[in-house]
């Protein structure tokens, strides 16, 4: 596999303008938005965390929390930072009729990819 850094990334660009987070951050976002987003059919904030989330639970599982912390992603406006940089960037198309997405508050990260494991991990007497 090729490896993934801000000299040979797609997204250099975005790099140089917000050095934030990695290029497989970005790549995972975009892989989530390919779930509903589309230039026929926008949609808002919450459906973009909400696909985010399933996308980093099914290829991640347990170590979400760690992989999207080790990516420089702390939280859901680090989502929405990045799907802006993205949308400036011209890899997405822009939001229709919506000036700008709020993604402020959508679900706490520890609770949302590492909590659920934890419990399990405790339940089980891992």
């Amino acid at each position: 596999m090729a490896r993934l850094d801000s000299e040979h990334s797609p997204f250099k660009e975005i790099f140089e303008k917000d050095p934030r987070y990695s290029a497989r951050a970005y790549l995972h976002l975009m892989d989530a938005l390919q779930r509903h987003y589309t230039s026929d059919q926008t949609v808002g904030a919450t459906t973009i965390l909400e696909d985010f989330r399933l996308t980093c639970l099914d290829e991640f599982g347990p170590f979400a929390y760690a992989v999207l912390m080790e990516f420089g992603v702390e939280c859901t406006e680090d989502v929405g930072e990045m799907f802006s940089n993205l949308v400036e960037e011209k890899f997405v198309p822009p939001p229709e009729g919506k000036a700008a997405l709020s993604f402020a508050d959508g679900y706490d990260f520890e609770k949302t990819f590492r909590a659920p494991y934890v419990r399990k991990a405790v339940l089980f007497g891992i």
